[in-house]
């Protein structure tokens, strides 16, 4: 699911204020904007939130002090117009020129390798409109490096000798993690991701030991959790697994805690179990709405599917809330909020109440499948986010770790989302011939704004080169039309403006459908329209046509 991220709602733009050299013949008084030319910004509900080991801790509770964080005000151009430190923030509203505009926070330029060092930075974008004021609320700072922390599995410490260090490399930003190294390396990344190498030397049970694990793709914002561990093999010699947490961080969310990756395991062949929820992304919150309950009963089926290639050992929940009730109701009930369903002890008949299996129903088990659906109405009561954390550990120690992240937002409920009508009688998702009185007239509503609203174009005839040719793409973005806007409205789009935050639009595209369809030969086209309004609810549908 799509987690919900601070949005700004209006459109605001940002201009300084000038004044002259003050004298004793000097009217030092502001000018008077011209009406209708400029709007203001008020920054007096604005708080700096940081993103601090996956969690976001508010202003009133940070353990960052962020009042040293620079403030910067860039326009469209991504031009300074206007800086501050945090902690000095205007406290009357700024008088600006209309215009969009990106506020960006940050504690500091990343050093490329340096321990205990975190940076961090946010942005929020916004628009001034004419004669109006608008509010900035939270921004949210998230890590601006890749944090890198090495742990041990306490038996494998028994056989590494004294001398044994993991020289830890995002590219070529190299620190050394010693047994008892226990403070946490922050390394600058590259903007598309770096390598990673871990390359471990020493002794293992009085043998050499030299071994490297490369992992692709670490970013600014991800904080990777090696840890090493033993494994014992049929021959009963000790051999080295290393697996990586991978806690990702860099996006900017209004929920407390960002969805973990899986674990990564980095030993060949080490087949890791794998959890799965068939039709959504893990990774993703997923958002509980009131249209999802028929009569109290959820429509919507929150079933996973685990499978444990080399036997489940341990399968570890915890349960987390930003809502104290709903984990007093837990208590209250019984229910602990952290337990293993291979070993659940008195909790076992309560727990398999609630949808999952335990005991032996689990451990030794190859596949595991659990069904939470029944606790959605429970869940729905209690606002908020809250987090199902699964870790299932097989035979071979290997580890693979999820959260199911539930938001529950019921002021972003008060609309189900846009919609998209084909007027004229037609529906989507029906294949239609392009005859003389087919028309495509489309009518899309968005009580919350339209935040993202594109075209994809799937099609035997409309290739790449057909549609270059008329100066269009098989991707259209009417938000953000670039070098195809005036092609898009000669053909009937609107764009831009006309698309962002506007509550309904409407288009008659008749004459895209019959000059480019019907003169270049038979064959089918489908065109997706995707609506994204601005409490990220999305509606796709796609028109499907065919020449004959």
């Amino acid at each position: 699911m799509k987690h919900t991220k601070p949005i700004t709602e209006a459109l605001l733009v940002c201009a300084l204020l000038t004044a002259g050299c003050v004298s004793e013949n000097t009217d030092f008084s502001l000018p008077v904007a011209q009406e209708g030319t400029t709007g203001s910004l008020s920054l007096s509900a604005m708080t700096l939130d940081v993103v601090a080991d996956a969690e976001i801790v508010p202003s009133s509770t940070r353990a960052v002090t962020t009042e040293d964080f620079t403030v910067d005000l860039l326009d469209d151009a991504q031009q300074v117009v206007r800086t501050f430190r945090y902690g000095d923030k205007p406290a009357d509203p700024i008088e600006m020129e209309v215009g969009s505009y990106t506020l960006r926070a940050s504690s500091g330029t990343p050093e490329a390798a340096a321990w205990e060092s975190p940076a961090y930075s946010g942005s929020q974008d916004f628009a001034i409109a004419k004669l109006q004021t608008t509010e900035l609320g939270a921004v949210v700072c998230r890590l601006s490096n890749v944090k890198v922390t090495v742990t041990y599995a306490a038996d494998l410490l028994d056989l590494l000798g004294p001398g044994t260090v993991a020289e830890v490399a995002v590219d070529d930003r190299t620190l050394a993690f010693g047994l008892d190294e226990r403070r946490a390396g922050y390394f600058s990344a590259a903007e598309g991701g770096s390598t990673l190498t871990m390359h471990l030397t020493g002794t293992l049970d009085g043998e050499p030991l030299d071994m490297t694990s490369r992992i692709e793709g670490a970013k600014a914002g991800q904080w990777r959790k090696i840890h090493v561990a033993v494994a014992h093999t049929s021959e009963g010699k000790a051999k080295i697994v290393v697996t990586v947490e991978t806690w990702t961080l860099d996006e900017q969310i209004t929920v407390d805690i960002d969805p973990m990756e899986e674990v990564i395991p980095n030993q060949p062949g080490g087949d890791a179990p794998a959890i799965e929820w068939p039709g959504h992304d893990l990774s993703e919150p997923f958002q509980l709405r009131a249209s999802m309950f028929d009569e109290g009963v959820c429509t919507e089926p929150f079933a996973f599917t685990v499978a444990i290639p080399n036997a489940a050992a341990h399968f570890r929940v915890e349960i987390g809330s930003t809502n104290e009730s709903f984990i007093a109701d837990l208590e209250k009930t019984g229910i602990p909020t952290a337990f293993d369903l291979c070993e659940p002890g008195d909790a076992a008949t309560l727990l398999s109440a609630m949808g999952f299996p335990v005991g032996d129903r689990v451990k030794g088990q190859t596949e595991v499948g659990f069904d939470l659906t029944t606790q959605m109405p429970l869940l729905y009561n209690f606002e908020g986010t809250h987090t199902f954390r699964f870790a299932v550990t097989d035979a071979k120690e290997l580890t693979t770790e999820q959260a199911l992240t539930i938001l529950v937002d019921y002021a972003s409920e008060t609309d189900e989302g846009p919609t998209i009508v084909w007027a004229g009688g037609y529906d989507f998702d029906t294949r239609y011939d392009v005859v003389a009185d087919l028309t495509v007239n489309i009518e899309v509503a968005a009580p919350a704004g339209i935040k993202g609203f594109t075209v994809d174009i799937v099609s035997d005839t409309l290739t790449p080169e057909e549609l270059q040719s008329a100066g269009l793409s098989d991707h259209i973005d009417l938000v953000n039309p670039g070098e195809m806007e005036v092609y898009l409205h000669s053909f009937g789009f609107p764009t831009g403006d006309a698309v962002r935050d506007q509550a309904e639009v409407g288009f008659d595209i008749t004459d895209l459908v019959q000059r480019m369809l019907a003169h270049i030969g038979s064959g089918d086209s489908d065109f997706t329209l995707t609506v994204t309004d601005n409490h990220d609810a999305q509606t796709v549908r796609t028109l499907m046509l065919r020449v004959l």
